[in-house]
């Protein structure tokens, strides 16, 4: 079964001017997700994104930054993945799914392909001029990225 993170190494690995204003809110959310898939008793995980900080020990994980040491050095909307069907009990995605340009479906059927749950948190409702792409997501945005599953 795949262990999260605690809290201690969360914030033990969680420095630097990326994590330093948002370490706590990003803990809030990403407990949820650890405290949900160790529930669900998952064996393998694939997180996309996690800025070099994986949530799950033995997880893979995708990601386009070299530095962060991904499984798959891999630019998400490059489909289809090099991954068989249903590999991963848990596909995680934390404030990642906003970032991928237009091609949130087409990374969702590979979601789906790959993994037999998934866990999104995406800046829902925001408002900030600052980062367009974070931006009027709400129930509606969500549901045309997702395919119409919940």
């Amino acid at each position: 079964m795949i262990v999260g993170l605690s809290k201690e190494e969360f914030y033990s690995r969680a420095t630097g001017p990326y994590w330093e204003k948002t370490r706590d809110a990003r803990w809030e959310y990403s407990s949820t997700a650890i405290g949900w898939v160790e529930k669900q008793k998952a064996e393998r995980v694939l997180e996309l994104g996690c800025a070099g900080l994986a949530l799950f020990h033995g997880s893979d994980t995708m990601d386009v930054a070299v530095e962060t040491q991904p499984t798959f050095l891999r630019d998400a909307t490059e489909t289809p993945w090099p991954i068989a069907d249903k590999t991963y009990d848990v596909f995680v995605a934390l404030q990642v799914f906003e970032h991928l340009l237009g091609k949130q479906q087409a990374v969702f059927a590979e979601v789906m392909r790959v993994s037999r749950q998934a866990i999104l948190s995406v800046p829902f409702k925001w408002k900030d001029t600052n980062l367009p792409d974070h931006n009027d997501i709400d129930e509606r945005v969500i549901a045309q990225w997702t395919l119409g599953v919940p």
